[in-house]
This record gives structure tokens, C-alpha cells and sequence, in this order.
């Protein structure tokens, strides 16, 4: 059984003490992981968080470490967790952070590894803060004695001061990077939360007015329903009513016929216009002597012909237009009308002078 007790000794000299094989019998240690006592596992935990100011706190369960770090800025912090359950695996630790770009965690691993490994093997040479140093350009661990990186080829010249401010430098850009992606995330949901109560908020109003609209079709249809009878009812009226006002017209203009028959008058069959000489029937003009023939034919007698002598040499093809044709001095007779049989016709033409 081996025993341990805390003396009054500074944290560096005690962890000499340690690494020397130096015990004593006060108070017992438990081993457990790998011949590496637990409250001796506790205290290199305790002395790499305390080298490191960034460590805020932490705490030990079993063989996990949890840190709470203080991030560059100072107004926030973050967390990371190292599992040391495996001590004689590969890798002896795994770790768990929020802050994927920092080197912090693997830092504190490797060095509490370190402690462990000289505990352990006692002689044998391990990496310690003292004597590595990480690469300014690509921040891979490396012996000070290395004049160039091992792995990016970097001249190792500029100093750890170098890295640091570059870390530092990024670890501000990644915060603010972090940040402003935080507030487009947080926009964008409240965004999409104002857009999700607009779109719920319409379809409930949508539904609402095509309740109503389909409430207002049904009581629309009832009032129909309910108005059709009187509508057909008032459908038969109307129509009885043009039909008997269609019988009675058609007895009157057959009565209107029928008297004009009786006293011998002629129904035309033509119109004023058919006589009218225009602009699209010049080629082929009426002729007093055709519109002299159609009245005859249609029965009438009494008809006038008047000449109009204004034709000069030049306008031998006018004579004989019509210029104008009435009936008992109306100039605006339409087909259908009635006119006595006697009625005089004056049919006026152009002639020569």
C-alpha cells in the first residue's frame, strides 16, 4: 500500500519530490489507472491549470478534466474537456471543446501526459513547455533545438511571442466571425418566426374568408331556392306578355297590309339608296332609264322625268346619272314602305346643255 501526504511545499518542488520517488506514509493513495494514483493524477491537473491564467476554473470527475477558459477578448468564456481514462492507450487522452481553433486543450493534454510520463518511466524524455515551442506558421509542436519545422518547413526564428499573436489574432477573428454568425443565425430565426406567425395569420385568414364566401354561396343559394318560383312565375308573365304584344303587332301590320291591297297601293321592293350615284359605284352609274323601269314595274304610272342641263363637252359620261328620285316629294323612301299607285315619281338627271 502506498501513502502519501501533502506538505508545505511549493507546487514545482513537490512535483520534483513526485517525479524523485519521494513518499510519504501520512495518508494512503489509491492506485487505479495505469500505476497512476488518483490524487497524484489530481495534482498535476491542478498544477498545469494553474501555470495557464486563460484556465478560469475546473473540475475533475474520475478521469476527466473539465475546463472553463477565458476567451482573448475577456467578456466571454468557453469550455473543453479532456478524458484521461486511457492512459496506456493511443493517444493516452481524447478531448471534447467548443473551440475547435484553439490549441489550448491539446496544449494542457500534452502537458499533464508530460507529468504522467515522467512519473511513470521516470528518465525518459518527453516534450515539456520548456523545451518546445509551436510553429508560428502552421502551430505544430516542435523541439526549440529545430531550427525549422518539422512539418511545415518554417524557419523557427521568430519566436513563440510570434505564434501568439497570431493565435491571438485568429482566436479574435474566429470570436467575431462566431459572433456575427450568431446574430445572422438569431435574425434569420426571428425572421423566419415573424414569417411563420405572417403565414399562419394569413392562412387563418384565408380560411376565414373562404367560410364566409362559402356561408354567403349557401345563403345565397337558400334565397334562390326560395325566390325561384316567383322568378319563374314572373319569367311566364313576361313572356305571355311579348308573345300576345308579337300576336297583336303582327294583326296590325297584317290589317296595314291588308287595307293598302284594298286600295290598290304598291309596296316597294327597293330604297333611296339603291338609286344613289356615289364614289364606289362610279364605273357602272344608275341610269335615269333603269330607275324609270323599276317604278314601272312595280306598277306605278305617274312618272316625271326632269332634266338638269349642266354637263359640258368634257362630261359626256354623266349624262344620264341620276342625281336624285322621289315619291310624292319624299326623297327618303326605304323598302317596304306603301304608296298609292298614282303616286308621282320624279326621277332628275344630268344632261347635256
Amino acid at each position: 500500500m502506498v501513502f502519501f501526504f501533502w506538505k508545505n511545499k511549493n507546487e514545482d518542488s513537490f512535483v520534483d519530490d513526485i517525479l524523485d520517488g519521494i513518499f510519504y506514509d501520512d495518508e494512503e493513495v489509491v492506485v487505479m489507472n495505469e500505476g497512476i494514483p488518483y490524487d497524484i493524477f489530481k495534482y498535476f491537473v491542478k498544477t498545469v491549470a494553474m501555470r495557464n491564467k486563460r484556465i478560469k476554473s475546473y473540475f475533475i470527475s474520475d478521469w476527466i478534466v473539465y475546463c472553463e477558459v477565458i476567451s482573448n477578448s475577456g467578456l466571454t468564456s468557453w469550455d473543453f474537456k479532456v478524458d484521461f481514462t486511457d492512459l496506456d492507450g493511443y493517444p493516452e487522452y481524447s478531448i471534447s471543446t467548443e473551440k475547435s481553433t484553439s490549441t489550448l486543450p491539446e496544449y494542457f493534454a500534452k502537458e499533464v501526459i508530460n507529468l504522467v510520463d515522467k512519473y511513470r518511466y521516470g528518465e525518459k524524455k518527453v516534450y515539456t513547455s520548456e523545451n518546445d515551442i509551436y510553429c508560428w506558421k502552421c502551430g505544430k509542436l516542435n523541439s526549440k533545438e529545430d531550427p525549422f519545422c518539422n512539418y511545415c518547413g518554417a524557419q523557427q526564428d521568430r519566436l513563440e511571442e510570434s505564434y501568439v499573436k497570431l493565435k491571438l489574432e485568429q482566436e479574435r477573428n474566429e470570436s467575431e466571425r462566431i459572433r456575427v454568425q450568431e446574430e445572422e443565425i438569431r435574425q434569420e430565426n426571428e425572421f423566419r418566426e415573424r414569417q411563420a406567425i405572417r403565414d399562419v395569420e394569413l392562412a387563418r385568414e384565408q380560411a376565414h374568408q373562404e367560410e364566409i364566401r362559402r356561408e354567403n354561396a349557401k345563403q345565397f343559394q337558400k334565397f334562390l331556392l326560395k325566390l325561384l318560383p316567383y322568378i319563374l312565375l314572373a319569367l311566364g308573365v313576361y313572356f305571355l306578355f311579348k308573345h300576345e304584344q308579337y300576336i297583336q303587332q303582327r294583326n296590325r301590320e297584317a290589317e296595314v297590309v291588308e287595307a293598302h291591297r284594298k286600295d290598290g297601293d304598291i309596296e316597294l321592293s327597293f330604297s333611296h339608296f339603291d338609286f344613289e350615284n356615289k364614289e364606289d359605284n362610279k364605273n357602272n352609274p344608275v341610269k335615269y332609264n333603269s330607275v324609270k323601269s323599276d317604278f314601272q314595274n312595280a306598277g306605278f304610272k305617274n312618272i316625271e322625268l326632269q332634266k338638269q342641263k349642266d354637263l359640258g363637252f368634257f362630261d359626256r359620261k354623266k349624262e344620264g346619272n341620276v342625281i336624285s328620285v322621289s315619291i310624292n316629294g319624299n326623297s327618303n323612301f326605304s323598302k317596304g314602305d306603301w304608296f298609292p299607285k298614282n303616286a308621282k315619281i320624279k326621277i332628275t338627271y344630268h344632261a347635256r346643255k
